[in-house]
């Protein structure tokens, strides 16, 4: 596979520019995307080392809430990745924090 979302945590992704984030697959790689408006206000890394085909992996990814992209890290059956950083500019929150929207019923997001 090429391409492919691992998990996602998005309200419309394309009615509200990627708020939220993201592990996915993209050119054989792993992106890892956090983001109040992409690509103003996000970070974006993506591993440098291709995933393996046809085999099974376990992938981890961690962030530590800095709003900084070296606090993200990608590892591949437990060893950390080699990452480059695509966007590095979040300052904003990336949660919906009760937004409403017309379309969809009741709140986009609801904290617990």
């Amino acid at each position: 596979m090429e391409e492919g979302v691992i998990f996602h945590k998005m309200q419309g992704p394309e009615l509200h520019s990627f708020r939220g984030y993201h592990l996915k697959i993209k050119e054989n790689k792993l992106e890892a995307l956090f983001a109040h408006v992409w690509p103003d206000n996000s970070m974006v890394v993506e591993s440098v080392k291709e995933i393996p085909k046809e085999k099974w992996v376990q992938v981890t990814l961690t962030y530590d809430g800095s709003s900084k992209a070296n606090g993200i890290s990608i590892y591949m059956d437990g060893d950390k990745l080699e990452t480059k950083t695509s966007f590095d500019n979040l300052y904003k929150d990336i949660v919906f924090n009760k937004m409403r929207d017309p379309i969809y019923k009741g709140t986009v997001e609801v904290r617990s």
